[in-house]
């Protein structure tokens, strides 16, 4: 990446007629980053190096940082600095789906956390995936998951209270594994029943818990999990950021 392809007059979007400076510098630094300058991986000028080349302040770098980030062609590391993405991450959806494996594949480390946990009376709709009574206690956790610091996707994880009324605790004890939790309720073995995959714009709540622009587009799934006889026990309803993921259907055994 050279300073001539980096210049702009900072001055310029005064008069309202073009977009914003920090637009213009991410155009410009994401422009930089197709033509392979820098490469997948590398890192990019730090902001106060760029503030100085560009001849603003460093926040204006950093809100181009930001956009670069929510477009998924850059990762942001606190104290190490902003790095070109490796592309978007491959996800596997079979009968055992895990984030932490998808993610470790990929060569990241894979955490998440929950973001709250409320029990509420099952709708129709719930009830009938759990094979529950309507009004029945659910579970109702919200949980986001990032790989290498970067949020991937944002979760509402649903089970039934009555049959796994210490769900919420269980989870956040097995570092927030829908694996670990199910095996300290005693459940050694499950799979994934079904999987509906559709696209739409991002909600508020997706937006702030996947750092993403407005009218951003998520891939959304909605899973069903159960035991091997096929009684459900969990359903989730997970929202990808859609430039950072790629589905990897994969065929039965």
């Amino acid at each position: 990446m050279n300073d001539a392809s980096m210049t702009i007059d900072p001055d310029s979007s005064a008069s309202g007629r073009t977009a914003p400076v920090w637009k213009r510098i991410a155009d410009e630094l994401a422009a930089a980053i197709a033509r392979g300058e820098p490469p997948k991986g590398a890192a990019l000028p730090s902001a106060t190096e760029l503030a100085t080349r560009y001849g603003v302040h460093r926040h204006t770098v950093r809100q181009a940082f930001r956009h670069l980030q929510s477009l998924g062609l850059v990762i942001v590391k606190q104290g190490s600095g902003t790095f070109v993405t490796e592309g978007p991450l491959p996800y596997r959806i079979g009968r055992k789906v895990s984030f932490r494996e998808n993610v470790g594949a990929a060569g990241l480390t894979g955490s998440a956390v929950i973001v709250d946990a409320t029990i509420k009376p099952a709708d129709e709709e719930t009830a009938a995936a759990l094979a529950v009574a309507p009004g029945a206690p659910v579970w109702r956790i919200r949980t986001v998951h990032s790989a290498d610091g970067r949020p991937i996707s944002a979760a509402v994880h649903r089970v039934c209270a009555e049959r796994f009324p210490s769900f919420a605790a269980d989870l956040a004890a097995g570092d927030v594994s829908v694996s670990v939790a199910f095996r300290r309720a005693g459940i050694a073995a499950y799979r994934r029943l079904s999987t509906r995959v559709s696209a739409r714009t991002a909600k508020p709540k997706e937006r702030k818990a996947l750092d993403i622009g407005t009218d951003e587009v998520v891939l959304v799934s909605k899973g069903t999990d159960g035991l091997p006889d096929g009684t459900p026990i969990h359903l989730v309803e997970t929202s990808f950021a859609a430039n950072r993921i790629e589905f990897v259907i994969e065929a039965e055994a």
